[in-house]
């Protein structure tokens, strides 16, 4: 098999496995529209769809990084045990609430087996004049 690619990440308000092996998501987003800072976001998903991962234990690394100051804001590490080689592995990492310390573009950066692999972008945006 050849290295572990990231395919896809998606964030979204919600997402599960269901018992059958598929994943459902509710409310995919790109941004967060906030008012005043700090402010406290709700708990979200990220969904992970990766290629080519080897049979094994697995370490994964989500990093969410302020782009400018280059802040970790959260980090979220998780082993992943995988029985045989999976051509594709979905999977959703739970995030936790978290506080943005301001407006601006925020990465998550996906790393597996200590190499970066992936990386999704939001954007920290204040609501519209009405």
């Amino acid at each position: 098999m050849t290295e572990t690619t990231c395919l896809t990440m998606l964030t979204a308000d919600k997402a599960w496995t269901e018992d059958n092996g598929k994943i459902g998501m509710v409310g995919i987003f790109e941004n967060f529209t906030l008012a005043a800072f700090p402010a406290q976001i709700f708990p979200f998903s990220v969904f992970v769809r990766l290629a080519d991962v080897q049979h094994g234990r697995n370490s994964l690394v989500l990093n969410f990084i302020q782009e400018g100051t280059h802040a970790v804001i959260t980090s979220i590490t998780a082993q992943i045990d995988v029985t045989e080689d999976q051509e594709i592995l979905q999977l959703h990492v739970p995030i936790p609430p978290l506080v943005i310390p301001s407006l601006g573009k925020y990465d998550f950066h996906l790393s597996f087996n200590g190499n970066q692999i992936g990386k999704h972008t939001i954007n920290v945006i204040p609501p519209k004049a009405v």
